[in-house]
């Protein structure tokens, strides 16, 4: 027997005797990986941002930060 016939039997013990955990299983294995390398595509990424720019959505951000917070 293979591991997805397995895990089949598995899942559907489970629906029986917890289907909340169920679910969440169902839901987490739907994720499918993404190919490539992320830190590689973010350290692209951040090259290609102006720290001008960056800075001022920071700056933004903590003051919409510091006005929801009166």
């Amino acid at each position: 027997m293979n591991i997805q016939k397995l895990l089949e039997g598995e899942m559907e013990e489970l629906l029986r005797r917890n289907p909340d955990v169920h679910a969440l299983l169902e839901k987490i294995f739907q994720h499918k990986d993404g190919k490539g390398d992320y830190s590689v595509e973010r350290h692209k990424w951040m090259e290609t941002l102006d720290k001008e720019t960056f800075l001022k959505e920071i700056r933004r951000l903590e003051t919409r930060r510091k006005q929801s917070e009166r």
